[in-house]
């Protein structure tokens, strides 16, 4: 049995230390775009993170477990996505190499291009984004982050057979269910770019197939999961791979998501920092990126070259043409970043996890809730989450001002 004190620090430091590092990664959205997309960054932090974690790991004498955070977007496809390993130092679908060293020597090799052409930093950051982009899709991965994140853990694979080495792939990760208490959310993330820029009325227009499934997980959840890996991760198993989620367990479908966001805001219309309410309506949603494509055109480009070719003569144009402009901007930024997770027709198998709870006695599960299947995430969304995701932006809002 796991002692009930020891449970409860742990899992205030880990929640402790979850925060924390939201609230580094998550200052502002395009911090976070650039940390998880620019291709330079994202290889130094996880990729090259990972082989610093297992040198220090492996001067560890009485070391018991390594934990790593990996993300499930590592394994995006159809049907059930099972808990295995990604193939060795191969492209995603196995079927050509991939040579981490060779990576970071591109990564370098651009980055000092860019620097002795005395590129501007707005330069090198968006040509290091672009880079990141091309060399993801290149070896099957959706973006930098995902790529990134799928070679953290091949170098954490290598170690297998000389650490007790375990991953976890958490699932888009929101606020808190129950703890510390209901709704604590230390940043803007996943589903909530979503949530907050709809109900202020910038995202109108959606990349996103209704009837795919919008895997989410509470951050507690996540962190309850943690800890029962730690406890009751049987030494010598064969299960490296653990999928933290809510796909099998308690379905939530896109569809649903949009539903709630409608009536959400429909009910409690957000209020901008001129005192006005903005009023939604549905979300427009595609199901194919060409037909959102299509839609960018009519609703933005175009109008804005009418208002560049008929003038900007007086302050009210400029405003006008710089809110549609950075609508526009948000938008597509938003749908190119999230469009593979949104698309995805599969759902995440937790058969390993499953296992390790059912390993727990009925004390410790009540301890430590871990099952997603308790969720009513309609009343979860309404009640709690939303609530915490605006108060959060208000508060930042509200700073940002000061």
């Amino acid at each position: 049995m796991v002692l009930e004190q020891s449970l409860r620090c742990g899992r205030r430091r880990l929640s402790q230390d979850f925060g924390y590092r939201k609230r580094r990664s998550c200052r502002r959205y395009s911090e976070r775009n650039e940390y998880r997309h620019r291709y330079d960054t994202a290889l130094a932090i996880n990729t090259m993170g990972v082989k610093h974690v297992m040198e220090f790991a492996s001067r560890c004498a009485k070391l018991e477990l390594v934990l790593l955070a990996s993300t499930a977007i590592v394994n995006l496809g159809e049907g059930i996505m099972l808990e295995r390993p990604l193939h060795q130092y191969r492209s995603y679908d196995g079927q050509s190499d991939l040579d981490i060293s060779e990576e970071m020597a591109f990564a370098e090799a651009k980055l000092k291009e860019l620097v002795c052409s005395n590129a501007s930093e707005d330069t090198i950051r968006r040509t290091m984004k672009k880079i990141g982009v091309q060399r993801a899709r290149k070896f099957g991965w959706a973006n930098a982050y995902a790529f990134t994140k799928a070679m953290g853990e091949m170098l954490a694979y290598e170690h297998r057979s000389r650490l007790p080495v375990v991953i976890i792939r958490p699932t888009a990760t929101i606020s808190t269910w129950k703890e510390p208490f209901p709704g604590w959310i230390e940043g803007v993330n996943t589903i909530d770019i979503w949530v907050t820029n709809y109900g202020k009325g910038l995202m109108k227009f959606l990349v996103g197939d209704i009837t795919s499934f919008a895997d989410i997980v509470p951050a507690d959840i996540v962190v309850n999961k943690m800890l029962c890996i730690v406890s009751c991760h049987p030494q010598g198993s064969s299960d490296m791979i653990y999928h933290i989620g809510s796909s099998t367990r308690n379905p939530f479908k896109i569809h649903e998501l949009i539903h709630v966001m409608f009536r959400y805001f429909s009910e409690k219309p957000y209020t901008n920092g001129e005192g006005d309410v903005v009023m939604v309506k549905p979300p427009n949603v595609q199901a194919a990126v060409a037909s959102f494509y299509e839609l960018m055109d009519i609703h933005y480009k175009v109008p804005l070259q009418d208002m560049l070719r008929h003038g900007l003569s007086t302050a009210i144009d400029h405003n006008r043409y710089n809110q549609l402009k950075r609508e526009y901007n948000l938008t597509v930024t938003v749908a190119e970043t999230y469009w593979p997770m949104a698309l995805i027709k599969g759902r995440f198998d937790d058969s390993n996890m499953q296992r390790l709870i059912m390993m727990m006695d009925e004390q410790d599960r009540e301890l430590i809730p871990c099952d997603t299947k308790f969720i009513n995430w309609e009343k979860y969304l309404m009640e709690t989450h939303i609530p915490g995701v605006m108060e959060y932006e208000s508060r930042a809002a509200a700073r940002a001002r000061l």
